[in-house]
């Protein structure tokens, strides 16, 4: 709880990340949140904060590209054209290496190795359903060059950073 809050975070990119993405203050609003409320209203309570989560994440960070992989459900796909309007979403991963983009997949459809690549690439990655494959989080957290991880039970946020010291944080995301 403290670390969903800010406190005892000390890097100052996990800070705002915390404050600014995971857990935004009380009457904070970002561009085209009613649109999304809107959109998400009729999304179980979990979708809804995860969905939102994706969309904080794509509004603040401004990827350069989006892939998402093994998502059916386009209401995730206009969530996150809503937090960053400039980039489309592609729906298979990457076949060659790209840098800078956010890429979300479910745990059961990645494999370490691809993993390991995206992330060395100096790109966001989120693992979700971590029930699905459950090593594949640790390898990629070994994998990694340096950067922040926000771990939770369900989903994982890796943000590669080749620069940064490896810091891992366990939070409640969703």
């Amino acid at each position: 709880m403290r670390h969903r809050l800010g406190f005892g975070v000390h890097s100052p990119f996990a800070f705002r990340f915390v404050r600014d993405i995971v857990q935004p203050p009380r009457g904070c609003g970002y561009y085209s949140s009613f649109r999304l409320r809107r959109l998400l209203a009729p999304l179980p309570s979990g979708l809804r904060k995860e969905y939102a989560l994706l969309f904080r994440l794509a509004a603040r960070l401004h990827p350069r590209a989006i892939y998402l992989q093994d998502c059916t459900d386009d209401r995730l796909d206009d969530a996150l054209h809503l937090g960053c309007t400039s980039v489309k979403c592609r729906h298979r991963l990457p076949k060659h290496d790209v840098t800078d983009a956010l890429i979300i997949c479910a745990a059961a459809g990645m494999d370490c190795e691809r993993a390991a690549a995206l992330l060395n690439s100096g790109n966001i990655l989120v693992l979700r359903d971590l029930h699905g494959n459950p090593s594949l989080l640790q390898s990629a957290v070994e994998a990694m060059p340096g950067g922040w991880t926000f771990e939770d039970t369900r989903l994982a946020i890796l943000v590669s950073s080749p620069n940064e010291p490896l810091n891992r944080l366990s939070i409640k995301l969703i």
